[in-house]
């Protein structure tokens, strides 16, 4: 078992840093009320190339990707759906939340720039078969509790989420009303990540 974990960390190593391109698949779940214990689940997606990344919804992305190939993707005038994204640059420490409207053409892009002040524990715990640390976080009038593997040397995660020693494997608000779990590491023939 320590074999298959070490060959992971090592394969995870080397796709971060010599092959940069890399998706990690997160599932979100989230409380559909406050009020009880049913979370609707939705996949999303994190594209990684270099030092910059995108975060979007499996949605979007496929979208994003009919787009490229054909000029027509879901939402290409065919419903008001918007498309959002958060979009990383981290050697210029930037993030941008965009909301694209396709149907009405418009487009809204708000940087980010609130610090994030990580307070991390020397707590430790294993998910799955990835060794992560804990850490805390207050940001958007929730407290979140993060738990991070510096096996896998990227310090990116889901969402705005970013600035650890390592990538983000699990976060959550306090109340887990927003859960983030990645579930797999893929490595992306991708050229450009915004398709």
């Amino acid at each position: 078992m320590k074999k298959i974990v070490l060959i992971f960390c090592l394969l995870v190593f080397y796709k971060v840093t010599v092959a940069q391109n890399i998706t990690f698949l997160y599932e979100l779940s989230q409380k559909r009320d406050s009020d009880d214990n049913k979370y609707s689940t939705t996949p999303f997606y994190l594209d990684v190339m270099g030092k910059e990344s995108v975060f979007r919804s499996e949605k979007d992305r496929y979208s994003d990707s009919l787009v490229e190939k054909t000029g027509f993707g879901i939402g290409s005038g065919l419903t008001f759906a918007n498309q959002f994204y958060v979009k990383k640059n981290l050697s210029k420490m930037e993030i941008i939340k965009s909301i694209t409207t396709p149907l009405m053409n418009y487009k809204y892009d708000l940087k980010i720039s609130d610090t994030l002040d990580w307070q991390i524990s020397p707590e430790k715990q294993r998910i799955g078969e990835i060794e992560c640390q804990k850490a805390y976080l207050k940001y958007g009038g929730r407290s979140w509790v993060a738990w991070f593997s510096e096996s896998i040397p990227l310090q990116d995660g889901p969402y705005i989420f970013n600035g650890l020693p390592g990538l983000i494997v699990k976060i959550s608000d306090e109340q887990s009303n927003f859960v983030f779990n990645l579930v797999e590491v893929m490595s992306s023939k991708q050229k450009n990540i915004y398709i």
